[in-house]
């Protein structure tokens, strides 16, 4: 066993309401899994926008990040790192899941949300889970008009990013 979990939370700036959520979701989905971090001394680093303002289904968000964060977790091995980082631009709400896990095939990336897809797919797969997760991820993103990728190299980890589109609320003041 680890010697404990390692986290970083650099919270710069006042947390307005909006923000504090997101930081309750992305933190709470984290600290879920401080047995697995502290076990593989894995070092979870959480980044967030300190002027994030975003709307977004709360259950589907824990939903998404507790497929993104246990599959970086899963596969990154011990004495790996995780990066969490959310922030907003011009485009929208972005989230992203960094690991120095395996990493995946560039084949294999075009199939990673379809369900049932694992990359490891033989009979004696050492990961387990049952290659839902992307895939209800996926369409959790989608149905709030949003887009899921990935980015992957074997051998070098994967990134698994999100894009959320900004809303312009009825009455909204700048």
């Amino acid at each position: 066993a680890g010697t404990g979990a390692r986290f970083q939370f650099p919270l710069a700036g006042p947390a307005g309401p909006v923000r504090r959520r997101v930081h309750q979701a992305i933190l709470g989905r984290t600290a879920t899994y401080n047995e697995t971090t502290a076990e593989k001394e894995i070092t979870v680093n959480v980044r967030l926008d300190a002027h994030l303002h975003a709307m977004a289904d709360r259950n589907m968000l824990a939903s998404i990040l507790r497929n993104l964060v246990s599959n970086a977790l899963k596969y990154t091995p011990a004495d790996g790192r995780v990066d969490i980082r959310w922030w907003c631009d011009e485009q929208g709400a972005h989230l992203a899941v960094a690991d120095t896990g395996i990493g995946i095939p560039a084949e294999a990336q075009t199939h990673v949300f379809e369900p049932f897809s694992q990359v490891d797919d033989s009979a004696s797969r050492s990961y387990g889970g049952a290659g839902l997760g992307l895939a209800i991820s996926r369409q959790l993103v989608e149905m709030m008009g949003g887009e899921i990728g990935v980015v992957s190299q074997p051998g070098h980890g994967s990134t698994f990013w999100l894009e959320l589109p900004f809303i312009e609320l009825q009455g909204a003041q700048n």
